[in-house]
């Protein structure tokens, strides 16, 4: 009986590790992407995916820039994201990818936005975390010719230049 109980013990152990994904480059990436374009973001959430400058930037950026960020991107559908090339050492990685996301105004698609960047992550406290991003080439591709209407005020459009410079 002692055995099996044993046994038992060491197969929930093996299930319960098993079942615990490691985290990779990738997937730090992709969690830090994915948040981006989440509708629950929030600065504490940026903070904790962040290290390094990145982070001292988003410790130190006021409420008001922040929600301007945040309220941009609750105005983006992200399409696509791939993974194009990564360089990447014991604790730290370079991983250059590409996303694509439609950016909405008035409830409608006005433009698609497809962005290379290069993500500078590394590993602290076994967690992959984002150190820095850059952009590396933008294309906009409208789906009708815009007016500055769709982008007014009154209805959070977001204009693309708006959208290079904003990003924590």
């Amino acid at each position: 009986m002692k055995k099996f109980n044993q046994f038992f013990l060491f197969t929930i152990i093996l299930m319960l590790s098993a079942c615990q994904e490691e985290q990779t480059p990738e997937s730090g990436l992709r969690s830090y992407v994915n948040y981006t374009h989440s509708t629950n973001a929030t600065k504490d959430g940026f903070i904790e995916l962040s290290t390094g400058d990145l982070r001292a930037a988003l410790e130190t950026m006021d409420e008001g820039q922040f929600d301007t960020f945040i309220e941009q991107m609750k105005h983006s559908i992200q399409k696509d994201f791939d993974i194009n090339k990564k360089n990447c050492q014991e604790l730290k990685c370079f991983i250059t990818y590409t996303i694509e996301y439609d950016a909405q105004s008035k409830g409608k698609s006005v433009y698609s936005v497809d962005v290379r960047k290069i993500a500078e992550l590394v590993k602290e406290d076994e967690k992959w975390k984002i150190a820095s991003v850059e952009n590396v080439k933008s294309y906009y591709e409208g789906s009708s010719e815009l007016t500055p209407d769709d982008f007014s005020q009154d209805n959070q459009g977001v204009m693309p230049d708006d959208m290079s410079g904003a990003q924590p």
